[in-house]
């Protein structure tokens, strides 16, 4: 679907590799705060649907 738009791929695929950068970061920062698993799987998947959403 992003294929017809070369240059604006190029910039998403960029943004989403440093976005799951920062989710990785904020993961592991959560699971050391000691976070219930749950928050961070309902924070994962809201932050998906968000991105199925961009598409």
């Amino acid at each position: 679907f992003l294929r017809q738009f070369n240059s604006s791929q190029l910039v998403l695929e960029v943004l989403f590799e440093s976005l799951l950068e920062l989710l990785v970061l904020l993961v592991v920062n959560l699971c050391e705060f000691g976070l219930d698993e749950l928050v961070v799987l309902r924070f994962l998947l809201l932050l998906h649907v968000e991105q199925l959403g961009l598409e």
